[in-house]
């Protein structure tokens, strides 16, 4: 896909190359079907796709820089943090990218809250969000590295948290399609 004037092959580069330091066997194939998912949905609901791709490329690389066990209780604690140092991650990284002050600054933005699911309300913030939660319960493109209780964990709150806050019909489409292929999976 074209980004006004550069190949997201550059982005996606930037962000695996950080997301390798990352949640192994995660973060990358996670971040791949999140990138999926948002282009599924910029084809159903519109939007700035050059600020969505870049927003879901990189809105994990701040666990690069986190520590943390690698366990629910030790990622969930590590979220505020992770988007903290992303958000700062990615306004270097972009910087060089043919994209207004404006994009740039929402890409960052995205990137500071996407896990801060009772402040999302903005279209990109949707977007994002549901990208991210398709690509968490995705196990064609991404097999969840949680097991026994963290898993049973992770799909409870998915459906209490998550599933509830999907607001655009392409989104609630695909997690019809989705939810229940994971649950059976991941069980």
């Amino acid at each position: 896909m074209e980004l006004k004037g550069f190949n997201e092959k550059k982005i996606q580069e930037r962000a695996i190359a950080i997301l390798s330091s990352g949640r192994p066997g995660w973060d990358i194939p996670h971040t791949l079907a999140t990138v999926y998912w948002m282009k599924e949905l910029l084809a159903g609901e519109g939007g700035d796709g050059p600020v969505l791709i870049c927003a879901a490329y990189l809105h994990d690389i701040g666990y690069s820089q986190v520590e943390f066990a690698n366990n629910w209780d030790g990622i969930h604690q590590a979220k505020n943090d992770h988007m903290a140092k992303g958000a700062a991650m990615a306004a270097g990284l972009i910087k060089d990218l043919p994209l207004t002050e404006g994009q740039q600054k929402e890409i960052v933005h995205l990137v500071e809250v996407h896990d801060k699911l009772d402040m999302l309300s903005t279209k990109n913030e949707i977007l994002l969000f549901e990208a991210d939660s398709l690509g968490q319960i995705d196990n064609e493109r991404a097999k969840s590295t949680f097991k026994g209780k963290d898993l049973e964990k992770f799909l409870y709150l998915f459906k209490q948290r998550r599933m509830p806050r999907f607001a655009t019909a392409s989104g609630k489409k695909f997690l019809a399609r989705l939810w229940p292929a994971a649950k059976k999976s991941f069980s």
